[in-house]
């Protein structure tokens, strides 16, 4: 991550006001300077890259599921979103590598589901055909980056999921 960095996040929530209020301000400035970046790349960002920053809103998405599959080079991520708690979408990526996961125990909560935070996309400068690359960072202090040459979404609407109150009903009938 270049923007949203796992330091700058925990500054952020800070219980010193000063710290937490200096971490706003350059949290700011770090968002124009990306949303910079952004505009600058989106027009060389495949079409479902361009496609996943407009339509879905990513921000707090559970994650239900990551797998990758390396004989064939994909690794799925499929998301529940927070808007419209009946959606969700499905993210495949066609890797150059596989991915790579770093923990930044400094943000790990033990109790908190696994959710989308922020995410930073990129252009490797000098490749051709050309390889992108997608930052994620997670809750419970998990990063995940991918470089990838295409990328698929596949949104998906939610018929059945898992009941906490039931032992004896696991899923929430859809009828």
């Amino acid at each position: 991550m270049n923007y949203f960095t796992p330091d700058l996040l925990v500054r952020f929530g800070s219980e010193n006001d000063q710290v937490a209020d200096a971490a706003s301000d350059e949290w700011e400035q770090l968002s124009k300077r990306y949303a910079d970046h952004l505009r600058a790349i989106s027009a060389g960002l495949p079409e479902a890259a361009r496609a996943l920053i407009d339509r879905f809103p990513l921000h707090d998405a559970r994650v239900l599921e990551i797998g990758w599959d390396d004989k064939s080079s994909r690794l799925f991520i499929v998301l529940r979103l927070e808007e419209g708690p009946e959606q969700g979408v499905q993210i495949e990526y066609h890797l150059t590598a596989g991915p790579a996961v770093y923990e930044h125990g400094e943000l790990y909560e033990e109790e908190a589901p696994l959710e989308w935070l922020y995410d930073e996309l990129d252009v490797l400068e000098g490749t051709n055909p050309p390889v992108y690359t997608h930052s994620i960072l997670f809750t419970k202090g998990l990063e995940l980056q991918v470089e990838f040459t295409g990328l698929a979404l596949r949104p998906y609407r939610i018929v059945t999921r898992p009941r906490k109150a039931s032992r004896t009903d696991d899923l929430i009938g859809c009828g």
